[in-house]
């Protein structure tokens, strides 16, 4: 019993002890499926942005007015953009951020998530959001070639 014992702690013990195999095994902390950013709203609302799939697929969308369809146009597959915005969203907990302030343009980055959706949101020309958010919403926009 004491040896099972023993070399189940050596065993945690070297577990712990690898940070980076943990890192590199372990599943993603932020299990979002797309990451869509952009502006609209206004007299139309209408808007557009960029759409961003795990695997690199970026386009870029539009929307004539309120209640219609998004238009989505390919932009290019970019797996170190993805790997990029993947991180961060990562990174900056983004599904723990609750920042929610519509105005006549409304700005956002959306996570989908296969339970829903997490959105962050702001005025167009506000900047009390969170500046991590806010740098992810312009790196997803100059990507998709809308900023």
């Amino acid at each position: 019993m004491r040896a099972t014992y023993r070399r189940l702690v050596v065993a945690l013990a070297a577990g712990a002890a690898c940070g980076a195999c943990r890192t590199a095994h372990s599943a993603p902390a932020v299990p979002v499926r797309e990451v869509v950013s952009g502006c609209a709203g206004g007299i139309t609302g209408g808007g557009g942005g960029a759409a961003l799939l795990p695997n690199g697929t970026l386009y870029r969308w539009t929307r004539d007015r309120a209640g219609a369809d998004d238009r989505r146009t390919l932009v290019r597959t970019d797996t170190a953009l993805a790997a990029d915005v993947f991180g961060r969203l990562a990174s900056m907990r983004f599904l723990g951020i609750t920042h929610h302030e519509p105005g006549n343009m409304t700005c956002f980055v959306r996570a989908r998530t296969d339970s829903g959706a997490h959105e962050v949101s702001w005025p167009s020309s506000d900047t009390r959001a969170p500046r991590a958010v806010r740098d992810l919403f312009q790196r997803l926009q100059t990507a998709a070639g809308g900023a």
